[in-house]
């Protein structure tokens, strides 16, 4: 695994990228904003780790640029500045954690181990393989073996709800979904089990940790915004239903 240290400061690359290798990763650097969009093209790095504060661009614009782009490689934000307002921009512009400076060598590799169990995505420039196709029966079809074998199936159809894990991308009845990156993990999230119910709770402790339950991620927004870009009457969800009292599930509503 070759994970990407951007920070303006030498010394702190440095450090990391000591940490890191110790622990058996692959390392790539960046010293500025554009760098790292340079360095994500050439290396194809499978974690980011990003300063906020640098030359050129700062985090904050490299990493919405990221999302734009279509990267979906797990992003974690690194800052001086550790408050709750600072936290909650981070995550806005599509980090998937963030972490204050500074820190302990074992909070870095618990954080680092934490996204890397999180998240499923493929190499973020990997050329796309021949997708095996999990149906909402719980069929599999193409040359995937049983479902129970294969949890690295790469789309997911529910209905005229194609999720596609590999390009991070959603379509309903051909036409595609524009998500953002937090909605797609939503979305793919619920996928995995289409009709089980998972409470706001878990789905933030499932996707960004116990440390995000703080309220500065907003579930219910997230669900009302996905309902308007797959739904045909988001008041009347077919897909994506709440479960009073418990939580969300999705599954087809004939």
């Amino acid at each position: 695994m070759k994970i990407l240290i951007a920070d303006d400061e030498p010394s702190l690359r440095l450090a990391v990228r000591l940490i890191l290798e110790k622990r058996g990763y692959g390392v790539c650097e960046a010293g500025d904003g554009l760098q790292v969009l340079t360095q994500l093209q050439r290396e194809q790095p499978d974690m980011l780790l990003l300063d906020v504060s640098m030359p050129k661009l700062d985090g904050l614009e490299v990493c919405s640029s990221i999302r734009d782009m279509g990267f979906g490689l797990p992003i974690m934000m690194l800052s001086a500045k550790g408050g709750s307002d600072d936290r909650v921009r981070g995550l806005k512009s599509g980090a998937d954690d963030y972490l204050g400076k500074p820190f302990s060598e074992e909070e870095l590799i618990l954080r680092v181990e934490s996204l890397c169990r999180r998240f499923a995505h493929p190499r973020a420039g990997g050329a796309p393989t021949a997708p095996r196709v999990r149906h909402s029966s719980g069929s599999v079809s193409g040359t995937a073996s049983p479902l129970s074998e294969s949890p690295d199936a790469t789309l997911r159809i529910i209905g005229e709800l194609v999720i596609d894990l590999r390009r991070c991308e959603a379509s309903i009845g051909g036409a595609p979904v524009s998500l953002t990156h937090r909605e797609f993990q939503i979305l793919a999230l619920l996928s995995e089990e289409p009709g089980a119910v998972l409470s706001r709770e878990e789905i933030i402790e499932r996707l960004w940790g116990s440390d995000y339950l703080d309220g500065s991620i907003s579930i219910p927004t997230y669900i009302r915004h996905i309902r308007q870009k797959i739904e045909a009457d988001p008041s009347d969800p077919r897909y994506l239903q709440t479960v009073t009292r418990f939580g969300y599930r999705l599954e087809r509503r004939d």
